[in-house]
């Protein structure tokens, strides 16, 4: 049986290192990023709120990302992306999942 899944990747080079992470949610994906940049005053919602309504964004900034690098260094960079992947479920003898086969990515 094919099932299709959603993951967010959450992509960061910071003073950290360089890492990639994968998350079940997009929020998961964001909470994640706001940590990474140390986000933990009462600005957190709003940073969160404005996230997923990226239309009420100030003027001024061009993207989301533009409000982290209000926070951290020019050199810094965070990115989170959606990926679908399309999967193959196999079930054992008793109906229970025994191993997902993944079989293309799309963009």
């Amino acid at each position: 049986m094919k099932a299709k899944i959603t993951v967010y990747t959450l992509a960061s080079d910071d003073d950290c290192g360089t890492k990639a992470e994968v998350f079940a949610t997009e929020e998961d994906a964001v909470n994640n990023l706001l940590d990474a940049v140390g986000w933990q005053d009462d600005g957190r919602e709003e940073m969160r709120r404005l996230y997923f309504h990226p239309d009420e964004l100030p003027e001024d900034c061009e993207d989301w990302y533009d409000l982290i690098r209000e926070v951290k260094s020019a050199f810094d960079t965070y990115n989170i992306d959606e990926h679908t992947l399309t999967v193959e479920l196999e079930f054992n003898d008793d109906g229970g999942l025994d191993q997902i086969v993944r079989q293309e990515v799309q963009p």
